[in-house]
């Protein structure tokens, strides 16, 4: 092995272990998600599912709870002192993340109001 991956004693380091761990359980959920998302722009039935709306209306108030928090702790943090660059970071991934779902799942529920039959 490489210097960069290899650790003490030739055993990988976590971060090598954790990147191939995500990357091989990712796999499955991406090609099961692009298959419902492509059946989903095809058959005007399944956008319109009362399930899936539940779900996202769910899917929203669990980003807009995260981002509430985010904001709640980076003022929180501020007050008490504690208030770091690496902590900053963190709660800026968090929040760009939690900020993308809200989006992504606010604009099709927009478009699905918009353009009921499609």
């Amino acid at each position: 092995m490489s210097q960069s991956v290899s650790g003490e004693y030739g055993r990988p380091h976590g971060w090598f272990r954790r990147s191939q761990l995500l990357r091989q359980a990712e796999s499955p959920c991406h090609y099961i998600a692009s298959g419902v998302r492509r059946r989903v722009r095809t058959d005007p039935i399944a956008r319109a599912s009362r399930l899936r709306q539940q779900l996202t209306y769910v899917t929203l108030f669990i980003a807009s709870c995260v981002l509430v928090g985010s904001v709640a702790a980076v003022v929180y943090n501020f007050l008490d002192g504690a208030f770091t660059l690496r902590f900053l970071l963190k709660v800026a991934t968090v929040g760009a993340i939690a900020g993308s779902v809200f989006g992504y799942y606010l604009r099709e529920l927009r478009a699905a109001e918009a353009d009921p039959e499609t």
